[in-house]
């Protein structure tokens, strides 16, 4: 199935950029961890100057992992519960990650890199839970909310401009979405067992 494709070397690709310690900051790099609980895990590494990290993790088995390249990009990251894992890399100038994980078995991998000022807000709340979002280019905006159990989103956006909201309530849906060229907008909401396949502009 290609959505499982896509999230297996996703997850492959960003969890093999995993470090065992913090480089030292460069001028105006901010990171700030804070862990609670047992068997959890935070590795991040930051090159450029004015990167950005928040973290804060409750409970046990929580995992983070964290690569900024660039100039003025920040990742705010809070988990809460059980079996969760992160995954962010960002390359590129003023990208922005919000991020916040309730509940059970949550995955999110997430790549912005080659451009500027691309945004992601991601909540995901409920049980097993699984969002990749990868964005190119410049002014991209990914709004994510997945509230229910076993919801899966796909988002790749490249060009510039573009704009994707989605939102999952309850069980078992599914989204790919594929937004390329510039200014493309596109907004759906989910309630239960739906799913949706949308290519919106030219292939690359």
């Amino acid at each position: 199935m290609e959505q499982q494709a896509v999230k297996t070397a996703v997850l492959a690709l960003l969890f093999s950029l995993m470090l065992t310690c913090i480089h030292p900051a460069r001028a105006g790099d901010l990171v700030s961890i804070y862990q609670e609980g047992d068997d959890n895990l935070a590795t991040t590494y930051q090159k450029g100057d004015g990167n950005q990290i928040q973290v804060d993790q409750f409970l046990a088995r929580n995992s983070v992992d964290i690569r900024q390249i660039g100039t003025a990009n920040r990742a705010d990251i809070l988990q809460n519960g059980y079996d969760l894992a992160v995954a962010v890399l960002q390359s590129g100038s003023s990208h922005l990650v919000w991020l916040e994980q309730y509940g059970l078995g949550q995955q999110a991998a997430i790549i912005q890199e080659i451009g500027d000022s691309c945004l992601v807000d991601l909540l995901q709340a409920g049980e097993s839970n699984e969002a990749d979002i990868q964005q190119k280019g410049k002014g991209q905006t990914a709004l994510l909310h997945q509230d229910g159990v076993e919801n899966y989103a796909f988002i790749e956006q490249k060009g510039s401009n573009h704009y994707a909201e989605v939102n999952q309530f309850n069980d078992d849906n599914s989204l790919v979405l594929k937004q390329s060229g510039s200014a493309r907008y596109y907004k759906i909401e989910q309630t239960g067992g739906m799913s949706a396949i949308i290519s919106q502009g030219k292939p690359k």
